[in-house]
């Protein structure tokens, strides 16, 4: 008996970013994000390891769909892809997660219509246990978990049983994602359990107390709440007859890469982007995901970064994120900064020549800001001088 567990699919989700446009090589005139073909790719990679496991049993632990309603080619596209599993002879179990149930019952539930196809079984609203390859696989929905719903200990009554879940996990905080799931008591009833089947938290990870709880993680990077530089994607292989009854198994995962600056302060514009640059001849962003935060710049640094500047640094990206911070100044903390290098004129005048500008435009600054100082100076003077005089 051999098992794959996957998860968190995601199908349907639009990839929201920065991102390459290309066309989906599915639907030819449509142009889509080069990562929410990515999503695709994933579950198709899913699929492709059953297969070459000779998998007897898929289970999907919640979220095939990221929505309650996704749209006609996800719902298409998963079909075809359960069915090239299925026609195999393997068969199929679903559950409900928390991004695929439909919060108006009367729309009913695209996890209905995966239900027609042939050795596919699905578990939505209600708890449900389906007997497949001599065992019980006892499958619990989102919706139902989310009303309480859940096994007691010793209530399988004996033999081999599987449980499907999609939640947080003990109520570990590790386990909860960008959207909130139902906790659900994992620890107190997995002994009961040949496998527990886990879905909600997009990283593989076991259960701590537990030698057969696991969550699959998901099977490509659906959000930036997934980044994880040098990190992989995989489905777990289920296989009790084998001397590692659980393994992990890798899927095609795009590479994901972080470059920055953890500390930029005293660097001026120029000088931030050429260490960028540096960073990315070193370790290439040619089709990667990347993330890219520099932190800790000077405010007036930040005003003369733009996005844009780094973005042409990263172009050959498939996708990337950019954060850009500027170091948190409080009045106290700007006058003792000035201050520390000398008399405030003097430091400002230093400030004045880190700018990446042209001469006009830094002498124009520096005419302003002597200006400014010498009223700061002014006011401060008349405050110091009521002050004595009470």
């Amino acid at each position: 008996m051999r098992i794959i567990h996957t998860a968190d699919t995601h199908l349907g989700n639009a990839a929201f970013g920065l991102s390459r446009l290309l066309e989906d090589p599915s639907r030819p005139g449509i142009i889509v994000r080069q990562r929410q073909l990515d999503i695709q790719k994933g579950f198709a990679a899913a699929i492709d390891a059953a297969i070459k496991a000779r998998a007897e049993l898929l289970i999907h632990s919640g979220d095939l769909f990221d929505s309650s309603r996704p749209p006609a080619f996800a719902l298409n596209f998963a079909m075809s892809e359960i069915r090239r599993l299925t026609s195999t002879g393997a068969s199929v179990v679903v559950v409900e997660g928390n991004h695929s149930y439909p919060r108006d019952p009367a729309l009913g539930h695209a996890l209905q219509i995966l239900a027609h196809l042939e050795r596919v079984y699905v578990a939505y609203d209600e708890p449900r246990v389906f007997e497949l390859l001599g065992m019980k696989v006892h499958a619990y929905p989102h919706r139902a978990v989310s009303r309480g719903v859940w096994p007691k200990p010793g209530q399988t009554g004996g033999g081999l049983n599987l449980l499907i879940a999609h939640g947080v996990a003990d109520g570990q905080l590790f386990f909860r994602g960008d959207r909130p799931a139902p906790e659900i008591r994992v620890s107190e009833v997995a002994n009961d359990f040949l496998y527990v089947a886990l879905g909600h938290y997009h990283r593989l990870a076991q259960v701590p107390q537990t030698g057969n709880a696991f969550y699959a993680g998901a099977t490509a990077m659906v959000t930036w709440g997934d980044f994880h530089a040098g990190g992989r994607f995989g489905v777990i292989l289920i296989d009790p007859a084998s001397d590692e009854p659980v393994t992990r198994v890798d899927i095609p995962t795009r590479t994901m890469r972080a470059y920055g600056v953890d500390d930029a302060t005293g660097l001026n514009r120029r000088e931030v982007l050429t260490l960028l640059a540096e960073q990315e001849r070193q370790f290439g962003a040619v089709d990667a995901n990347c993330r890219i935060a520099v932190e800790g710049l000077d405010p007036l640094v930040r005003r003369e970064l733009s996005v844009r500047d780094v973005e042409e640094i990263f172009r050959a990206a498939a996708a990337i994120q950019i954060s850009l911070r500027a170091r948190e100044q409080r009045w106290e903390a700007v006058q003792a900064g000035l201050t520390e290098a000398g008399q405030l004129g003097d430091r400002f005048a230093e400030l004045v020549g880190q700018l990446d500008a042209d001469a006009s435009f830094k002498n124009d600054v520096q005419v302003l800001g002597d200006s400014f100082l010498e009223q700061a100076a002014e006011q401060l003077s008349d405050l110091d001088a009521e002050e004595a005089a009470r």
